[in-house]
């Protein structure tokens, strides 16, 4: 961790305040696969051609600049 901003806030005259702020890195592996993918010989694979679902003209939620 690193502090990477200090400044004094109002306190209403009851003594010194400050506020410190810290930056740290954090690796989140709650998200990794836990589990080993195998393939089984024995499992059957349809694949059916289907219909293409509409293209709906809504606006973008957001811009890209």
């Amino acid at each position: 961790m690193r502090r990477v901003y200090m400044a004094r806030e109002e306190s209403g005259g009851s003594g010194n305040l400050y506020r410190i702020s810290f930056q740290c890195i954090v690796t989140d592996y709650s998200a990794q696969h836990l589990f080993i993918e195998s393939q089984d010989p024995y499992r059957e694979l349809e694949i059916e051609k289907g219909e293409r679902p509409p293209i709906e003209e809504t606006p973008p939620i957001f811009d890209v600049l």
